[in-house]
This record gives structure tokens, sequence and C-alpha cells, in this order.
């Protein structure tokens, strides 16, 4: 059984994830010097949200074989012509799904990339496209045949889909540490990371149904996507109004004396936090939500704290739920469980 190929529009892919899944990397941006549009065979993300894209894709389902298309830059921001282009390109690739993690800002639809987009849903090519954030409907989300995607709070790698809305699915668009380029962690939240999750469900969905049907081509996604959806979930997410928020968790006072009493490396987190966020106060650092300590130093400057407990309690994170810094004990389950060994 083959991977499932999926062409991600985007800011390229970080040259120390390129395994053997990577299938092309493609350059192509506007000249405005020589006024016209540039390929190159370099895809190179010197931005990071296309690798944050792709990783989290991957922790989905890892199956994909990936043609990274670099229409972004490192602004992370296409123009139009570079869009239209970019599209035209994956529309003739060889590959399963299109998929767009960002979205696509213009005010009016345009006929070009319109145009682009009905000719690619025709082919029979998958096209996953992320709504703007704070928008419940924009371009290309909501044209029709694209499967559009929002965030919202939802569990895990659960969904919510309808195909009589504009925009049919919904994914969970909490924010997650998330292995970046030059291995470094990143915050990643937003309909993007939804997007980017909903890219890997449908993979996997082809997958499966490749497996039974054995020609892909023959396999409705839309049908798929609603024969393997959980029904509570889309009861929740379509009809319910719910508040989103990072700051639900109760401090356990239990768990953190257990901590206290019986683990030697949740004391080395602690002084480790206690010198990161300069902090010489370990009680503090103990009972208090680490983002508030040190004007919300942790959140803004994550990256550099997991080099630190990469490098010096050997602790490496792919992906991790933002809930999960809290609270020191919070964050040093989330380290523990995600390695399955001790600091």
């Amino acid at each position: 059984m083959r991977n499932i190929k999926v062409a991600i529009l985007d800011t390229g892919i970080a040259d120390e994830l390129v395994d053997n899944r990577i299938k092309l990397r493609k350059q192509i941006y506007y000249d405005y010097y020589d006024e016209k549009i540039v390929y190159k065979d370099n895809a190179t993300d010197y931005n990071g949200h296309g690798t944050v894209c792709v990783n989290t894709m991957w922790s989905v389902f890892d199956n994909i074989d990936v043609y990274a298309v670099n229409v972004m830059g490192i602004s992370g921001r296409a123009n139009i012509r570079t869009f239209a282009e970019g599209l035209s390109f994956a529309k003739t690739l060889d590959v399963d799904i299109i998929s767009v993690c960002s979205s696509l800002i213009v005010e009016d639809e345009d006929p070009q990339i319109k145009k682009i987009c009905d000719e690619i849903t025709a082919s029979g090519k998958v096209l996953v496209a992320a709504v703007q954030n704070g928008r419940k409907s924009s371009a290309i989300a909501n044209y029709p045949g694209v499967i559009g995607v929002l965030g919202a709070n939802i569990e895990g790698y659960s969904y919510a889909f309808d195909r009589k809305k504009a925009v049919q699915m919904i994914c969970d668009n909490k924010n997650y540490i998330v292995e970046g380029r030059k291995l470094l962690c990143e915050c990643f939240l937003g309909n993007s990371r939804a997007t980017a999750i909903a890219t890997g469900i449908i993979a996997k969905l082809l997958f499966d149904s490749f497996l039974c049907e054995n020609d892909i081509n023959n396999i409705d996604i839309i049908d798929a996507l609603e024969k393997n959806v959980n029904k509570d979930v889309c009861e929740r997410v379509f009809n319910e109004q719910e508040k989103e928020s990072i700051l639900e968790t109760s401090f356990d006072i239990a768990r953190e004396k257990y901590l206290v009493e019986n683990e030697e490396n949740y004391h080395k987190l602690i002084y480790l936090l206690c010198e990161y966020l300069e902090c010489d106060n370990s009680e503090i650092v103990r009972k208090n939500r680490l983002w508030d300590i040190n004007n919300n130093y942790l959140l803004t400057n994550i990256g550099p704290l997991f080099q630190i407990l990469k490098d010096r309690l050997g602790i490496s994170i792919k992906m991790l739920k933002v809930d999960s810094l809290e609270y020191a004990y919070t964050l040093y389950d989330a380290c523990y469980n995600s390695v399955g060994a001790k600091c």
C-alpha cells in the first residue's frame, strides 16, 4: 500500500525534517524587479509555519508523502499571483490532497483562483483550506467543492463535519507546542492547526478506504468523513457556543505534593524553571501559573525552555498541549509521559 500524497502550500519545510516522505520541495515567488514568477527547486522553511503544519499532519497520520510548495517565503504571506501560481502547480502534481493551512485574505472572490479550485476538485483531488482566523467563513475555504476548516475546542483528533455548511469541517485549534525549524519548539494554534489536523484525518480516511476499495479515485471522502464522524462531537460543536480558554486547569494539591515527596527529577525541573524564569523562590514556581511569573515570559519565549529541557534533562518534545505549561507539575507530567522515561 502506498502512502497518501499531500501537496501543502505554505512556507516550505525545515531542512532538519526532510526524510524519505518529502517527495518534492519547490519554491515559487514573484520577482518584483523582473516582474515575473520564479520557480526554484528548494522549499527551505525560514518562517516555521509550514514545518509545524507538516509535523502536526504527521502526528495525526504518518503515512503521508509531502510535496512542499513554498509560496509564502520568510514573511508567511503570498501575493495573489504567487498563490494562484502555486495552486496551478499543485494541480499538476500526482497527489491525493492539496492542503492550504494558511487563509487567503481577499474581500471578494478572485475569479482566477476560483477557476483553479474548481479544476482541482473536478480532477478528483481533495482540496482542504483554512478559514481566516477570527472569521466564520473566507475564501477559499467556502468555495464549492473545497473542504473548508474552522478551529474549535475539540479534544484530540476528533472532528465535526456537515456537508451542508459552507465550511464543513471543524477540528481542534487549541495551542500546542510543536517541533519546528531547527528542531526548536514553537506555539501552534488557530485555524492553521485545525487544517493541518483535518489534512491528517482525511489522509488516514483515504488510506483506510483505499485498503478496501483498491482504487483511491473511487473513494468519496465526504461520505467517509460523515461515516466516521463522532455524532456527539458534531452536536456539541455545531449547536453549542463554548468559550475557549487555556486557563481552565485547577491546581491539584495532592498530585503536586506527591511529586515533591517522591520525584527527585521534579525538583530538578523546579530549579531549572527558577533559573529560566529568573525567580529565586521555588515555592512561587511550584504553586503559581508559570506564565504569570516574569510577565508571561514563558509563553513568549517558549523555544529556549525546551532547548534547555532537551540539553540538560534529556527531554525531547515533539508536540505538547500548552495547557501543560500552566503549572510546574503539569509540565513535569507532560514531559515525563511524552518520552516514557524519567528526566
